[in-house]
């Protein structure tokens, strides 16, 4: 009898533990239409919502994003690109800016194109923030 009601109950935690949303989903929306989503801790990508169906739009940001920053004009993103390399499993850092009024993505870019371009179109005092710790402080 005990271990038919452990059998049970394991099976039931097994089964809620399959529903619903992961430890690894989330989104923040940053305004303008624009939100950080992850449907995994290995899948974060910025992408714009889509008012039609309440949903978002293909991603503009791909893909491992990690950090973000944002100024009134822009959202600026660094990203963690897994590289096609069977071997070492390596990876690349690009850097994304998002101009918020017109819709412009510059990127993927490496750090020396990325602090030119901050300069060139006038950002300054960037602070980066983890995803993970950008979702705790807006949802606390």
């Amino acid at each position: 009898m005990k271990g038919t009601i452990i059998y049970y109950l394991l099976i039931f935690i097994l089964l809620v533990g399959c529903v619903g949303p992961g430890t690894g989903d989330f989104d923040i929306d940053l305004g303008e239409n624009y939100s950080v989503i992850s449907t995994s801790p290995d899948s974060i990508v910025i992408a714009p919502r889509n008012s039609s169906t309440n949903g978002w739009e293909a991603p503009i940001i791909p893909s491992k994003v990690t950090e973000v920053s944002q100024s009134e004009n822009f959202i600026l993103a660094k990203q963690i690109q897994e590289l096609d390399d069977s071997d070492n499993h390596s990876t690349k850092i690009n850097y994304w800016i998002l101009n918020i009024v017109n819709d412009d993505v510059h990127g993927p870019l490496n750090e020396d194109e990325f602090e030119t371009l901050t300069i060139d179109l006038n950002i300054h005092d960037i602070d980066f923030k983890d995803v993970k710790e950008l979702y705790e402080i807006r949802n606390p």
